[in-house]
Formats: C-alpha cells, structure tokens, sequence
C-alpha cells in the first residue's frame, strides 16, 4: 500500500510538470553523440543523434537519514541456489522490522575467501532492502535556470538543508549530472539519484546489477551493490531500442587504495521501491564512508547519464572502454613469460609446492587441515610433454594420474572426521570427469583402452566431484569428448543436437533464477552458458552458430571482469615502511608479515583490471583471482569472431603480472610482492600476502602455455597452429592441452618442443614458442609492447647442437618470408609492435629425450582384459599403455582399513616367478611396471583385524 501510495505521489508530479508544460525548450546541449535539453515540465530529455532515440531522466533525487549509527556489514542474501553476501544496516527507527531467514552455515563454506566476521554475524533486526536504512525524503527541483553550458537545478530547503544539482555536457561522451548536499544537523546520509527511465520486467530484455544478477534474474529486494564489487559502476536496464543506465564518473572512484567495503563511497541497485526495473545511484553508502555528516559540511558527487541505442553486451563494452578507458593496457614490463613459465615449473617441482608423494596429491591443508587435492593429471602431463622432461612425468604428471583414477572427490583426506568442503576418503573412482578420460585416450593413442571404458561407464551414471554437486554423465560436451575419442557418429550426432537445443534454451532465452540444474552458481561458470563447451564443438564441425553462441555467452562472462577503477598514468608508492600487506586470514592463522621493498611502481602493472573476484560466495574478499583460465578462450573466440575487446581482455589477464607461481588473489593492498621470482620459494607460514592453493600450480602453468600458443596462432592468423586436447578439471580450470600430436608450422609439420632455459633474450617484452621438426627448428618471437623492437637471442647449446651456421627462413607479420643465417646460435632480428617474427632453421635436428616415447600405437590382443572389477574388496584393476616403455599396472582396492588391516599383491609377468606387494597402510594401491608387450597375472589376499585372511581371485591383465 505504502509503494502505491508513492507511485501514486511521483504521478501527480509529473502531472503537475505536464500541466505547466510549454513549447518553450531551454536551449539545447549538443555533443557529437547526443543533444539535451530540459523543458518547462523540468525533465531532462537525452536524444541519440544517430539512432534518434530519446529518454526522459526526472531530476529527482532520494535522501536517506537517520541520526543512529546503521552500522553498514555484508550479510548472506539467503538467496536460492546461490551463496552471495550482499549490503545490510540495521532497520531505521520508525520502519518496519522484518524477519531475516535464517541460514545454517554450510561446511563448504570454510577456508580461504569464506569471512566468519560476515556468515557468523548477527542477522537480527538488519534489513537488505536500501530504502529501509533510512527515513527518506524525495526531492525535486523548483526552478531551472541555465548558467553558461550548465544546466542548475534548484531545490527547496528541507530542513533547513540544501541541496542543488546541475546537468553538464562534455564535448564527447554522456551527460554529467553532479549534486551538492549540505546536511543542516549531524548525521548519517546517502543520496540516492532515483529519477532514471523506469520499466516493469516484462517490458525489459536484459538487467544488471554487479555481480550476480544478470540476464533477467531481477533482484528480490532492492538490494546495493557497494563500489568494490562493480566491474563497472553502474546498473543497466535493456530494452528493445537501447540500454540505459546511470554511471559513477571516473573521478568518484580512486583507484588507490585497493577497493573495500569500508572504502566504497557509492552503491547502485537496478530494483526500485516499487518492484520495477530502473538504474540508480547512491553516494554515499549508507554507513559508510562519508556517510556520517556534520551539520554545514557539503557532499557532491558526480555521474553520467547513459543511453546507447545497443543492447545490453555492447552497451556494457561501450562504457568499459568509453568511460573507464579499457584498452589493451599492459606488456610484459619486466616478466618475460618463457622465464616465468620456467620459475614455475622449478617450483612445481620443488618441496615448496608441497606435493605428498604418499597421497599422490597436493597439500590443500591451506583450507582443510590433513587434505590435498588434485583437479587434473593433463596438466602436469602436458608440461612434461612439451618441456621433454620425464621426471615431470614420473614425479607429477603420473601418480596424479593413478589419484584421478581412484579418488571419489577432487578432495581427499584420511581423517574420517573431517567435514569441512566434504572431502571423500573413499577409493571410488575415477573422479577424472568423461573428458579427462577421452582424452587421455587419445593422448595415448588408444593404447590405454581402460581409459575409455571408465569414460563410458561415467556417461552412464551421475557422481559428486567436489563440494556437493552432482554432476550427470550424458551431457552434450561429455558426448562430444567420446566423439573425439571414439570417433562414433551417433556421439557426435547427439552432441550437436543437444548443443542446438543447449543455444534455443538457454543462450537465447535469458535466465531468470539460478535453477540451472546443470550449472553451479558459485563460480562464475555457472552464471553464464557453456562458452567454452559452444567454442569446442565450432572447433569441431565449424559451424559458425556455435561460435556465434560462444561469442555472446563470452561476452555475458565479461560482465564478472574488472573494468574498474580507471586506471591513472602515476606512479604508486607500494609496500610502505619494507612490508607488504598481511592479508588478515592468514594473519588469523599465524602466518608471519612479509618483508618487501618499498617501490614507486606504474599504476598498470598493479591493477586488478582484466581480471575477476573468486565466486559470488567469496567475492567481498578476493578482489582478483590470477588464476584466468577463461582468458585464453576469449583470445581464440576473440579472434574467430573479430572482436577485439576480448582479446584484450586476455592479454590484460595474463601478461606483466608475475615472474613465477602468485599466489591466489590480490586482496587488501596494492603490491608487488606477487612479482618477484623467489615469492613463493618460502615455508608456508611466511607466505602472508594471499593464498596458495598448491593444486593451482601445474594448472597455472597451463595457462602461460596456452597463452604463448594462442598468442602465435593468432597473429600467425593460423598459420602456427597445434592440435589440442581439452583440459576439464572443475569450475575455472579449463585449458587446451598440446604437446601430443604434430602441428603446423607455416605449411610444415612440427612438434611444440619447449624445453626450459632454451634461449636467451635481449628484451623482456618478447616471448617464444619452439617446435622442431623432421630436419630443422622452429621458433616464433613475439612482441607484447606497444613499440617496435630490435632484439637479440642466443639459443642454450647445452640443449641445442647446432653448427658454425644455418640458413634460417624469417616469416614477417604480414606472412612475408626470406633467407638470412644464424651463425653461432645468435641472431639479430626486427619485429613489429605487438607484431610475430618466426624463423626456420634448416638442418637443425632435435633428438627429444621423452616426448617421443608418448608417440606410438600399440597392438591391443584383448581390450576386455584391461580393465577388470573384483568383488574381492572392491577392486579396480588397470592397464595403463602411456608410450613406448610407460606401461603399468595399477591396482587399488575399494575397501578401507575399517575392513582391512593390510593387503598383499601375489603377482607375475608373463607366466614367470611370483613376486608379492605389501600394504599396510590405506589407502590401498599397487603399481607395477610392465614391459610393452607384458600380461600380468595377480591374485590379492586382505587381512582383516583379527588376523583372518581372505584370498581373491586370480586376475589376468592382458597385453
């Protein structure tokens, strides 16, 4: 009753504005976008010059007051499906105080990014609702009177307070609305802007409001999104003709310090008090900063009135690089990728990286003390691949390999009390999702025929791999990786079928709640459609449709990336005093300050732009995540479907960031303690800057690769290309896996072969990416500057054996090739800004040490005795073909050692002697190593507590 009867106030005004209305316009602002003018009814009228649309923005504002501190604090929504904390106060004397639903703390939310001071605080008497934080009062103005290009709205006093707005037009751009509040008694304010084009839903096409609401899930209540969480300061409303919005102006949001919650000086809300859709602004928050007052103290802020006649993804890129300036904005600056990758890689191997060879996983004590977790055995198989090196293989990329067969969950821990983010001690494999398995198959040349009954047997059923998420086997990508494992048309057949129906049902219809029963709304994947699974399958049959669906759901996904603050052309003093920001989680967990040098540094090379928060359950703490897996998809979806936007994107996402493993995220200063190579080589209670989550790193690694791919393929324009497998893991970890199968190499057939340390540069802002062929070598240099470069490069000759002098074909940007020579391993070469020189160098073989070996196809005398199941404690038993002399077999048993107190495995090769594995701690497993043309016979024996003893079964694993 109370909204109607406001509706039904802001009618009559309007009416009263009508009624006075005359002919006479006051004159006419005009840039080259629009022209503005206000009228005796005292709306402001916004045309588009080119499209002729118009919109009426009313002058009217909306101040909330209250004289109690509302102690401002996130709390969570309680929205279904989702986890999102979001803005509350304490209910205004005098309204009304409604009941907040209760919330049970989930067990997955603990750990790092999960605050306790937010989920464990009181919600009693706290209202989410914007115009419940305060007594408000609507203001409109009186008079209009121009002064020079300014337009000056008037308003009556209130309270002895004063208030004044005046409307501004620049030569390019929006129009500027700035108001000027001056409170008359002590006091908590915030002044919302509240008279932007309002709509009911069913008039719009698209909504958004930072960071969960997008397509058209309308918020609940009308709920603020504080300045931190905007990747543009604003809210949007689509409609047929255009997209409208109201924007905090570049000026109002610094960049530094680092945004917070404490230090937002504005909100915004796309819900209005009567339900209906409509942009608006509020400055300051609520309880926050600037919102205590003194009497006779004024307050002004500024923003932009925006209208553009596109919809809503074109209107978001728009204001991105038209207000707050996003353009392709970083370079290498002193991280050389080639030299970061390779720091990773020696960390990945190294004690700091806290691998536990005894559980084939990585510590993950980080957020569940005694835990580790793996996502992924292709990534440390790739490295291993491309890097030629067998211990990567031995140490990593292998007993992750038998872990993903094995584990239940992602998540493993032997403490049967362990609840928190529901590890599984269970063998129960394999957690390697359809497409893990797919491709390991067709890594190994289909010589692991095992591999490919798990992904079958997967397809068929449902399973938890991490958290509580259920995860159903026959979905369309899953169809598509058997397709390309088995090359059965029927898989592909349905795959593109249930893609077609995937884009008429989700990617063209807008979402309208969080129910996707196929998506989790927690990372940021599961907001917006399967751009990356769209983009493989148009890899796979080219048909443009499925790009064009890749493209736009991409481009939604842009909506969780930081396109805020603008980023200034200054120097930042970081790290003051020699210490470097101690992130207070793990300060609460003991972990010691850092030391690191007090340094001017470019704004650029601090910034979160390019990047995006965690999750929406952990987005008011971890501000930027450098873990960008998405970003490589933009640079190839960017580049298929001519847009630029994403390509910078990617670039801004990955290059001049770090010189070895970062950490996880930035989150409460500005620093480079991140960049330096020797950050992460420190015991774990000394890293105190952000968190490590050891699983990442061999991910993380993934990522430079398929940046140094990518980054070829695409300004060779296709000319370099690979073939690649695809990496799943879970939530952000999706990669291109390469490394196992020859490419091109402009017209010639090449193996991506990049050793580390394998050349050595005169310039910090060239990368490399080597391959080598049948009888030469091939290299392609490119520049990540804006500028021109002459550079010089050594190959290592401890790794190459070239002779005095080689003939050396050079390709240019623009696909031109000559003849030049190299002589000592040295050359000296031009290359074009952000441009690609690629050479290749005749006669100069490489003799790889243990690519090769993955290189051959095996006969296969029976499939069906690769892969056996016993009742005998539940076990599982495996050949694993992975190359030339890489044969195995892997065992392990289902049962626990609440069943059994050791296990012994009697085995023999070929027929010949027996030989016996013991077991005396769970989890139980066997690895044996076979000869390439080897069968194993094996039988096992359980003893249980009491001393009796169980005899399986005699097993034949055949050639």
């Amino acid at each position: 009753m109370k909204n109607y009867r406001i509706l039904l106030i802001r009618i009559f005004i309007i009416l009263i504005w009508v009624s006075n209305f005359s002919c006479a316009q006051k004159e006419n602002f005009q840039n080259d976008k629009f022209n503005v003018s206000v009228g005796e009814d005292k709306i402001i009228r916004i045309s588009d010059r080119q499209s002729g649309n118009h919109y009426e923005f009313i002058p009217e504002f909306r101040i909330l007051h209250r004289t109690n501190n509302p102690e401002m604090g996130l709390r969570p929504a309680n929205i279904p499906n989702v986890p999102y904390n979001v803005a509350t106060w304490l209910t205004a004397p005098g309204k009304e105080s409604k009941k907040t639903d209760e919330k049970i703390r989930d067990e997955s939310q603990h750990g790092d990014g999960f605050d306790s001071r937010i989920l464990d605080a009181n919600i009693s008497n706290r209202t989410a609702d914007i115009f419940q934080s305060g007594e408000s009062i609507i203001w409109t103005p009186f008079k209009i009177e121009q002064k020079d290009s300014v337009l000056v709205f008037y308003f009556a006093k209130e309270d002895e307070m004063v208030f004044r707005a005046w409307l501004s037009l620049p030569e390019k751009g929006y129009p500027k609305l700035t108001f000027e509040f001056t409170p008359s008694r002590d006091g908590y304010y915030s002044i919302g802007y509240t008279g932007a084009p309002s709509y009911a839903l069913e008039e719009v096409k698209e909504i958004w409001q930072p960071l969960i609401w997008q397509e058209k899930r309308f918020p609940d209540k009308s709920y603020m999104t504080l300045a931190y969480r905007c990747p543009l300061p604003t809210t949007l409303v689509s409609l047929e003709q255009g997209t409208i919005g109201v924007i905090a102006d570049p000026s109002e949001y610094p960049f530094d310090p680092l945004p917070f919650a404490e230090n937002s000086r504005f909100g915004v809300a796309v819900r209005n008090e009567e339900g209906r859709a409509q942009p608006m602004l509020f400055a300051p928050v609520m309880g926050g900063r600037g919102s205590s007052m003194r009497a006779g103290q004024p307050f002004s802020f500024t923003m932009q009135l925006f209208t553009e006649p596109t919809n809503m993804l074109t209107a978001y890129k728009t204001i991105a690089g038209e207000v707050y300036g996003f353009t392709d904005y970083r370079s290498n600056g002193p991280h050389q990728l080639n030299q970061t990758l390779d720091n990773m890689i020696d960390y990945g191997m190294s004690d700091w990286s806290y691998f536990i060879d005894s559980l084939k996983g990585c510590a993950y004590s980080t957020d569940v003390p005694g835990a580790v977790k793996n996502v992924s055995s292709l990534n440390p198989l790739e490295i291993a691949l491309v890097n030629d090196d067998r211990e990567i293989y031995e140490k990593r990329a292998y007993p992750i390999l038998e872990y993903m067969l094995s584990r239940e969950k992602f998540l493993f821990s032997l403490d049967k009390a362990q609840k928190i983010q529901h590890p599984s001690r269970k063998l129960n494999g394999p957690v390697a999702p359809i497409s893990e398995l797919s491709a390991l198959y067709n890594i190994t040349n289909g010589n692991s025929r095992a591999l490919l009954t798990l992904a079958e047997n997967e397809f068929q059923s449902e399973r938890v791999r991490n958290l509580d998420k259920r995860e159903r086997g026959d979905t369309w990508q899953n169809e598509l990786a058997l397709y390309q494992a088995t090359g059965k048309d029927n898989y592909l057949r349905d795959a593109i079928e249930g893609a077609r129906q995937y884009i008429t049902e989700r990617v063209k219809q807008p979402a309208t709640d969080f129910d996707d029963p196929d998506a989790e709304a927690f990372f940021w994947t599961g907001f917006v459609p399967d751009f990356i699974g769209l983009f493989r399958l148009f890899e796979e049959t080219g048909d443009r449709k499925f790009l064009d669906a890749a493209h736009r759901s991409a481009l939604q996904y842009t909506q969780f990336i930081w396109f805020s603050p603008k980023i200034p052309n200054v120097e930042v003093l970081v790290n003051k005093d020699g210490l470097a920001p101690h992130y207070w989680y793990l300060k609460s967990k003991g972990h010691v300050p850092m030391k690191a040098p007090e340094e001017y540094v470019p704004a650029w090379r601090l910034s979160e732009i390019g990047l995006t928060p965690e999750s929406s359950g952990t987005s008011n703490g971890h501000r930027g995540i450098f873990m960008v897996n998405y970003a490589l998809w933009m640079y190839r979806i960017g580049y298929h479907a001519g847009d630029r936007f994403l390509i910078d994107i990617a670039r801004s996402a990955v290059i001049g960031r770090y010189s070895n493993f970062p950490g996880y995220h930035i989150n409460t200063a500005r620093t480079t303690v991140y960049e330096k190579p020797d950050y992460p080589l420190q015991p774990y209670k000394q890293l105190s800057v952000n968190s490590f989550h050891f699983n990442h790193i061999w991910p993380h690694a993934t990522i430079l690769l398929d940046y140094l791919v990518t980054d070829v393929y695409v300004k060779s324009e296709g000319s370099i290309d690979f073939p690649s497998e695809f990496i799943e893991g879970y939530a952000y970890l999706q990669s291109k896996f390469y490394g196992h199968k020859p490419g091109t190499f402009y017209d010639t057939k090449a193996w991506l072969w990049m050793p580390k340390q394998l050349i050595d540069l005169s310039s910090n802002e060239i990368n490399y990416l080597t391959a080598r062929g049948e009888n030469a070598f091939f290299i392609a240099f490119t520049n990540q500057s804006k500028e021109p470069l002459k550079f010089t490069f050594n190959l290592n000759k401890d790794i190459l054996g070239f002779n005095t002098t080689h003939y050396v074909v050079v390709h240019s940007n623009k696909g031109k090739s000559e003849k030049a020579k190299i002589t000592d391993g040295s050359m000296t070469l031009e290359i074009a800004s952000e441009g690609i020189t690629a050479l290749t160098i005749e006669n100069l073989m490489v003799e790889p040490a243990f690519q090769h070996l993955m290189d051959k196809k095996t006969e296969i005398k029976d499939p069906a005795l690769h892969y056996r199941q016993l009742d005998f404690g539940d076990t599982r038993a495996m050949i694993l073909q992975m190359g030339r002399n890489l044969k195995t077999a892997f065992i392990y048993l289902g049962a626990d050692d609440e069943v059994f107190r050791e296990v012994r495995l009697s085995y023999s090769i070929n027929g010949g002697a027996v030989n016996e594995l013991r077991d005396v701690h769970y989890p139980y497993e066997f690895t044996i190593d076979l000869e390439d043309k080897s069968a194993l016979g094996f039988s096992l024996t359980g003893i249980k507590n009491d001393g009796t003893r169980f005899v399986s079964e005699s097993v034949l694993l055949g050639p």
